[in-house]
């Protein structure tokens, strides 16, 4: 019998436990260790903090006890405070040899500076450990998909990413729900600078590293703002009220632009229950990524419990559908991720995919 892959998970917040229902369901992985930060959770079985019944996996606050478990993998999946407070620990567990995957902004970490990225390959040389970053978006569906439908285009004027993405069904996170801005009034939401950059954290490294992949040239990278206010007030179950005038959709967009023209945007529309959706989306998880070319092509691709059977999330995990695809991705990562050299590891470009063309 193969030798299974010791994972432990960093922080069993909305990603955090739905990895520990999905690690929890592979045969070929052992989960070893949850490092918790809520003096309630210590001690508690793993399982059972998720609700899926005993693991014999205890949680715990202590840094060194989880590390005492000897995961092969970590998946760090603590609270982003929008700052990179999560840059030393993710520093230390590379230099004391564990591999990390992550879903948090770390997915091309030259978009803050080569000095970063080498900060990052370091730390995993000298202890011997890789640190990936990936998940839907980013990770998939700019990096991956949107690079790959290239293919089917001579010629490339430009590359759209829409995502739709309902955060009712968020488990406990009414605080960051908050702080991101849903249920607040134009006026407060324009004066958080915090909202804003939940998202401005991640989305913009798509952006650059679509654009280093495709071989163009970006002059910058422009944010717009696109929310929308609910006409009347309403309740969501188990979050909050949206008064009328408030909050309830909460969208940027951010473009790249090559010698002025607009070639690649990734624009979000996180929105607070269906009564929100626009009417051409069709599910609560959705993205629908746009090729402009010769030809162009259009994916409209949908995340759900079941598609057959119309669910909207999986009978046995409650946690958005998206979430559970972030969390596959990341479970399909960790062979190649503990075979990498030591270091930061990228996504690799798909193998055929278009490039911009050289000026002549």
């Amino acid at each position: 019998m193969a030798k299974k892959i010791r994972v432990g998970v960093w922080g069993p917040g909305g990603v955090g436990a739905c990895a520990v229902r999905e690690l929890a369901r592979n045969p070929n992985i052992e989960l070893v260790g949850v490092l918790a930060y809520s003096a309630h959770q210590d001690g508690v079985d793993a399982g059972t903090l998720v609700g899926i019944g005993e693991l014999g996996v205890k949680t715990t606050t202590d840094v060194s006890r989880f590390l005492a478990t000897k995961p092969d993998c970590v998946f760090y999946a603590a609270r982003d405070f929008t700052n990179f407070n999560t840059d030393p620990d993710i520093l230390m567990l590379l230099e004391a040899g564990v591999n990390v995957i992550t879903a948090l902004p770390y997915h091309y970490p030259k978009y803050r500076g080569d000095g970063v990225a080498a900060k990052f390959d370091a730390a995993g040389k000298k202890g011997g450990a890789t640190l990936f970053g990936t998940g839907i978006n980013p990770g998939f569906m700019g990096e991956r998909l949107a690079v790959l439908m290239t293919t089917l285009s001579q010629e490339v004027e430009f590359i759209r990413i829409d995502e739709y993405f309902n955060c009712q069904n968020l488990e406990n996170a009414v605080e960051v729900l908050k702080i991101i801005g849903f249920g607040t009034p134009p006026e407060a939401l324009a004066a958080n600078t915090i909202a804003a950059q939940f998202p401005s954290n991640k989305i913009p490294e798509t952006v650059m590293h679509m654009a280093d992949m495709l071989g163009i040239k970006l002059d910058r990278i422009e944010r717009t703002t696109h929310h929308h206010f609910a006409e009347e007030t309403f309740d969501v179950p188990g979050i909050f009220e949206i008064k009328r005038g408030t909050a309830a959709m909460i969208s940027y967009r951010w473009t790249g632009y090559s010698n002025g023209r607009p070639r690649l945007s990734n624009q979000i529309y996180w929105y607070m229950h269906e009564r929100v959706r626009p009417a051409a989306v069709t599910s609560n998880d959705c993205w629908i990524i746009t090729t402009e070319g010769r030809p162009s092509t259009r994916v409209v691709l949908d995340i759900k419990g079941s598609v057959e059977r119309n669910l909207t999330l999986l009978p046995d995990n409650p946690t958005p559908a998206g979430f559970v695809a972030t969390v596959s991705a990341m479970i399909a990562a960790i062979p190649n991720v503990i075979a990498a050299d030591p270091g930061l590891m990228l996504t690799p470009p798909p193998a055929i995919h278009w490039r911009e063309r050289a000026p002549a």
